[in-house]
């Protein structure tokens, strides 16, 4: 991300580091001027890191005869969208930072970009904390910032061993954090069928809880992953193992995880998609549609849902062009083999190109119907 430009650098530094060495205050006071849980958030992460070294207390009440760090959390809807600044504002005794943003996620980042200037290092392992803050950096400090990369985020497809798939609740939610400590502000869940989402799929049944494919991981019983690894017999989700052997309290939980994990993306200022894999190539959208309507009904936090076409397959055996001109035909009317794409496609001895196209035009017709 590119924050701001050579000029601007030129100055901030300039500013900064031509600050006199003052003593500045030990107590800070932080106003959010709306209440909301991203706001309430960003307050949190603010108080927690400016306290983090012991160099600084925050405190509700002030007195008014001691020197003070003011910081003010506000939005600014006429920031570009996306957009955030800071302004340094001194009054009598009162050393004062103006944090607005866009909407309230921007002005998280802005939290976030303040803190890196006083010394924080945020990577996806965790925060770094500096020996002592640098207060002193912020004197006179003002920048504006306008992303040139507007959606930032992951991809998180849940259903790998070495992915969050394993986390108890709570190392996800702190996945999530360092997440929005990188300034990103979307995330993307993948479930492939029956692992977050219950109820009828192709060629599945009506429950969630099939991790890792449907296959179960047992934990050997030797001292090597004994003592390096929590889980005692199946190694999943801690909190949902002592529940594993039954299947309908394994679904309802592992429902109820992704659901919290998503409503803690939500409280750190995150967008999020949602997607799967109908795996249908035929016209009849009823039972996709009837996933589409269960994933939002138990996700409400989805803001935009995704059907892709299977994942790397089933797309081993060679098919005849006419077997692709049918499914082609079936989905997209003849005229669909004129156009010049389509017509390049059609070769003999491609490999499950009539599954690929089928499902393209089965989950195109169902994202019509579900609008």
């Amino acid at each position: 991300m590119r924050f701001m430009s050579i000029s601007l650098i030129v100055v901030c530094l300039f500013l900064g580091c031509g600050a006199d060495k003052i003593e500045t205050p030990s107590q800070v006071e932080i106003l959010t001027l709306l209440d909301s849980p991203v706001f309430q958030f960003a307050r949190g992460e603010l108080a927690e890191f400016l306290q983090k070294t012991g160099e600084l207390a925050v405190v509700d009440t002030i007195d008014t005869k001691v020197k003070r760090w003011r910081f003010v959390l506000q939005t600014n809807e006429l920031l570009p969208p996306y957009s955030f600044q800071i302004q340094y504002i001194k009054g009598n005794r009162e050393y004062g930072l103006l944090l607005e943003g866009h909407d309230p996620t921007c002005v998280l980042h802005a939290v976030y970009t303040l803190l890196e200037r006083i010394g924080y290092v945020f990577e996806i392992c965790g925060p770094v904390a500096p020996q002592h803050l640098k207060m002193e950096r912020l004197v006179n400090w003002s920048l504006q910032i306008r992303p040139f990369v507007l959606q930032r985020g992951v991809r998180q497809h849940l259903n790998f061993p070495m992915d969050i798939s394993g986390y108890s609740l709570d190392e996800a939610k702190s996945y999530v954090h360092n997440l929005a400590r990188l300034r990103f502000n979307a995330i993307t869940f993948h479930s492939y069928p029956n692992q977050w989402i219950p109820g009828p799929q192709a060629g599945k049944d009506d429950l969630a809880g099939r991790f890792f494919y449907g296959y179960q991981y047992d934990i050997p019983e030797t001292a090597l992953f004994q003592n390096n690894i929590r889980n005692r017999q199946v190694f999943c989700i801690p909190e949902i193992e002592p529940f594993y052997n039954d299947e309908e309290k394994r679904s309802q939980m592992a429902v109820e995880w992704l659901n919290e994990l998503m409503s803690e993306c939500k409280r750190a200022g995150m967008t999020i998609r949602f997607s799967f894999e109908p795996r249908d190539m035929g016209t009849d959208t009823r039972q996709t549609l009837t996933t589409c309507e269960t994933i939002m009904s138990i996700y409400p936090q989805i803001e935009t849902l995704e059907l892709l076409t299977e994942e790397t397959g089933p797309w081993g055996l060679e098919v005849s062009e006419q077997s692709v001109r049918n499914v082609l035909i079936t989905h997209f009317g003849e005229a669909v083999l004129k156009q010049r794409p389509v017509y390049d496609l059609l070769k003999p001895g491609q490999r499950g190109l009539d599954n690929l196209i089928g499902q393209l035009g089965h989950n195109i017709a169902a994202a019509q119907a579900f609008k």
